[in-house]
């Protein structure tokens, strides 16, 4: 098991190390006695000492040439992982799909042509999910910075039923940071001018 170093919190320059294989975070002061995870370790999780390995790094290929990485967002909590296969893009609770996000806007009940209408967020995303607390611009322009580099065709979230397939989704994802940024009172914010 391997440590590299980068800083976590850039106003404490604190480090972390991350579980590769669950995303459990370590404080770097700990570094000298962080030999297993004690996530994985434990029994329930079926994930021996040999499977596990630690990261620090932005990007980590889940599975040597597999396509599978793992690709840590931040956001919900600093070490806040989604993983990318294939064109889609595992979020869990790292951005939480809205009820707005879902169904199809190419027809109405009838089979009328229609468009998705303006301002509609498809994602929300949250420092507190449970008590709705919104990340900041900021912070979601730091995500986009992170995210704008990767392709995807869908997003796939912790709940059933709210999976997002859509050849557009990329453009869902900043739409959705806009319009939050926007709706916190920050129409001039550096996001707003962002590009897919």
């Amino acid at each position: 098991m391997s440590f590299t170093l980068e800083p976590h919190d850039a106003a404490t320059s604190a480090t972390w190390i991350v579980c590769r294989t669950c995303g459990t975070q370590f404080p770097t002061s700990d570094r000298q006695v962080v030999t297993t995870c004690h996530i994985c370790d434990d029994p329930r999780q079926f994930v021996p000492p040999s499977g596990q390995s630690f990261t620090t790094h932005k990007e980590t290929e889940m599975v040597p040439g597999s396509g599978f990485k793992a690709v840590k967002l931040g956001g919900h909590f600093p070490g806040s992982l989604v993983a990318l296969f294939d064109g889609r893009l595992l979020i869990a609770d790292t951005i939480v799909t809205t009820p707005a996000g879902l169904g199809r806007w190419e027809v109405d009940g009838n089979g009328v042509a229609r468009a998705r209408p303006g301002g509609l967020n498809s994602f929300t995303f949250q420092w507190s999910i449970p008590n709705m607390i919104p990340l900041g611009p900021d912070e979601l322009a730091r995500m986009w910075g992170v995210l704008g580099g990767y392709e995807f065709r869908s997003t796939h979230g912790a709940f059933l039923g709210f999976d997002v397939e859509d050849e557009g989704v990329k453009g869902r994802v900043l739409e959705s940071m806009q319009i939050q940024t926007r709706f916190m009172g920050w129409p001039d914010h550096p996001l707003m001018g962002m590009k897919v």
